[in-house]
């Protein structure tokens, strides 16, 4: 039995597959051409899914945008003086009235360098950290405030300092 507002069964074979192909109305509904090449013969199965393509190409488009702006076309140096010094200092050694208050590490010292890790300092920035025992914020979360590309600057510029 076929699900209810189809009209057939489609069996493709891998190996026999062409291409598949988005078009769009003028509604910006759209539909998925299967081209297949059974025994010798073309044939174009369609199926009339109302998909907005518009939406998913936008979505695409903008992935890919935000994805050109790398890492390398952000001034770290400039984030983290704007951002980052206040607590860690210019030189990141933490050596600040706020790091001292709140035990800042120096991020330049090769034990504390070999600890870090970049998924996890995306994390930190993006989300903050708070003290495990007190709840305590120990660092702002800069998600909102920082994009994408300017937080991997950051992580890279921090990971850089590596002696």
């Amino acid at each position: 039995m076929n699900p209810p507002g189809t009209t057939g069964s489609l069996r493709i074979d891998p190996a026999a597959a062409g291409s598949f192909l988005p078009e769009l109305d003028g509604a910006g509904r759209g539909r998925l051409s299967i081209a297949c090449n059974h025994k010798g013969e073309d044939t174009t199965m369609v199926s009339k899914a109302r998909v907005s393509l518009v939406v998913g190409a936008v979505w695409a488009a903008t992935l890919l945008v935000a994805s050109a702006a790398s890492a390398a076309d952000v001034d770290a140096n400039a984030l983290w003086s704007k951002n980052c010094s206040i607590c860690h200092g210019k030189d990141a050694k933490g050596d600040t009235k706020v790091g001292k208050e709140r035990n800042i590490k120096d991020l330049t010292d090769p034990k504390v360098q070999a600890e870090l890790k970049k998924p996890e300092m995306i994390k930190k920035i993006k989300e903050g950290v708070k003290d495990d025992k007190t709840g305590k914020e120990r660092m702002k979360a800069f998600g909102e405030k920082l994009s994408d590309p300017e937080i991997n600057a950051l992580v890279d510029w921090v990971l850089a300092l590596k002696h």
